[in-house]
């Protein structure tokens, strides 16, 4: 397989609809706790509006021309926080794990957000996300609350 990264900064309506499957999938898989598959057509017409008005980059991993893996990254309008890329949403379809995939997603996403300026990127993982380790070794620093249970959320930064 020869799959190839690209951060792209719009979505035809073909890709909208293949990253929507891919993420009802992860979400029936029960990889995703905190989205409901009804909610995730609107979340990427949101991100939509968002890639339009310079908002947000991404990533996609394309095998042919399947996405089998992807993860944006959204930025913020407060004048406090520009210097942010919140990441969202990393996915890759099981039968493509195990190949650097989500790193080489993180890898593109990270290089084009500090294109746009970003120093920080940041996003949040449950306690028991089982890729928390990929975050470590991507070099993502942990802020945990001592109370924190295995469904708690992970706020997880980086300096770019």
């Amino acid at each position: 397989m020869n799959v190839v990264i690209s951060v792209v900064s719009s979505l035809s309506p073909i890709a909208r609809k293949q990253l929507t499957q891919n993420l009802v999938n992860a979400k029936n898989r029960g990889e995703y706790f905190s989205i409901s598959p009804q909610s995730i057509p609107a979340l990427y017409r949101r991100l939509n509006m968002q890639l339009k008005h310079n908002m947000a980059l991404i990533a996609v991993a394309l095998d042919d021309d399947a996405i089998v893996g992807s993860m944006y990254a959204t930025f913020s309008h407060f004048p406090t926080r520009k210097n942010l890329a919140k990441f969202n949403k990393l996915t890759v379809n099981p039968d493509h794990r195990g190949q650097g995939i989500a790193k080489r997603l993180f890898t593109e996403l990270e290089a084009a957000v500090k294109k746009q300026g970003k120093t920080v990127s940041g996003f949040y993982c449950h306690a028991d996300n089982p890729a928390r380790k990929l975050y470590q070794t991507m070099g993502y620093k942990e802020e945990t609350r001592p109370d924190c249970s295995s469904d708690c959320l992970i706020s997880l930064h980086k300096e770019l």
